[in-house]
Formats: structure tokens, sequence, C-alpha cells
């Protein structure tokens, strides 16, 4: 549904993923996935303050790096650019990219 643009119901699908995934064994990469397409979908959907929930939560879950990437260039969260909850996530996932590169 998310890529045919079909929101509502790619909102729906993340949704009953997610609450399927209490009882899925799911390593925290699959989950933060699963909250970062749904944020992808609610952002489509103008729902900015759930997105951005939703993209806190997937931040959370997946590796710096990658999340990193997938925040810099996705154009599905092109609506959230100017939010300033997005522009703080957006600096401390490059803080915590950078850590990672670095050697200990």
């Amino acid at each position: 549904y998310a890529q045919l643009k079909e929101d509502r119901l790619a909102e729906e699908s993340f949704q009953r993923a997610l609450t399927l995934s209490r009882t899925a064994r799911l390593n925290p990469e699959q989950l933060g996935d699963i909250h970062y397409n749904f944020a992808c979908a609610q952002t489509r959907a103008g729902k900015k303050k759930e997105a951005l929930g939703s993209l806190k939560r997937a931040i959370d879950l997946l590796p710096a790096q990658a999340a990193l990437k997938q925040l810099e260039k996705d154009d599905d969260l092109n609506p959230l650019r100017l939010e300033k909850d997005f522009k703080v996530m957006l600096a401390e996932v490059r803080v915590a990219s950078e850590r990672k590169k670095r050697p200990p």
C-alpha cells in the first residue's frame, strides 16, 4: 500500500504490523523499519505530529548510520524537514553516526 501511495491503507497495515510485532520475535532493526515506514505513511497522510513520534521510535531502534541515510534522502519525509523536532532528530542521528565511525 505504501508503494501504491494508498496512505490510509498503508497506515492501517503498519499499525497492524506493530500490533502483531508485540508477540513476534523481531530484532530491533526490523521493528525500527516498521516504525520508520509507518512514519512515512503518516507523513504522506499529513499527520506530522504522529509521524514525528513514529520516526523517533524508529531512530531509537535503527543503527545510527542507517537511520541517517534514510532521514537525509527519503522524499516521503520532505514535509517534516522544516519541523523543529525533525531538525533536532536529524542532528542527534548525525552525532550518533559520527560516534560510530570513530574508533574508541
